[in-house]
Parts: C-alpha cells; structure tokens; sequence
C-alpha cells in the first residue's frame, strides 16, 4: 500500500539525499516496507531534493568546524540552508550539539522536559 495519498496534500520541505541514505537503509534491512514505501514515496513526488555541491559541503565543514556538530548533521544543516528552510526538524534532543547552530531554525520532535 502506498502512503501517495497522505503526502499529495502536504507540501514537501527540502530534503537531500543524505536523508534518504540515513532512513531508507535501515527501513529495508528491518524489513518495515509500510516506512520503506513511504521514504520511496517521499522522494520520488518530492520536488525540493537539494543535491550536493561544493559550496553546501564548504558551508557544511564551516559550520561544524564552528558549532561543533558532527560531519552528517552540518550536510543536514548546510541542506536546508540551500533549499531555504525556515526550520530544521530533527529526532535529536534539544541537549545535542545540532541545536547550536543559528544557520536555521532547530526544532526538535521530542517535547522539552519539564524542569523542577
């Protein structure tokens, strides 16, 4: 069953392929085809995939070099740059390096703790 119908109303934000490399692997070894299906669905009617280039990997290396995230995390954060996003959504709890930088918003999905 194909998820076409859920993300023909939804507008795609930009995506890359360093996406795909870091979902899709994982889905089709644990053998979820209901998410493997829905990652294939997503980028093949995706129309905002920003390719790599030289320029998103320069500001890639710059911005980790300055924030300290990791190498895949500044190719996320260069990405949305080049495909204009106005928020970067992420699984990555808000105490993680990715949150430092200031090149786009940062949003994590899960809820901030409660403090007290």
């Amino acid at each position: 069953m194909s998820n076409v119908k859920c993300l023909d109303a939804t507008p795609f934000p930009p995506a890359s392929d360093y996406v795909l490399l870091e979902v899709l692997p994982k889905s089709i070894f644990h053998k979820n085809e209901t998410e493997t299906q829905f990652y294939r669905d997503f980028f093949r009617l995706n129309q905002r995939v920003v390719p790599t280039s030289t320029e998103l990997l320069k500001l890639a290396m710059e911005e980790g070099c300055q924030v300290g995230i990791s190498g895949l995390d500044a190719i996320h954060i260069a990405a949305a740059v080049f495909g204009d996003a106005e928020e970067f959504i992420t699984s990555e709890r808000k105490t993680k390096p990715i949150h430092r930088t200031r090149l786009v918003k940062v949003i994590s999905i899960h809820p901030s703790e409660a403090s007290g």
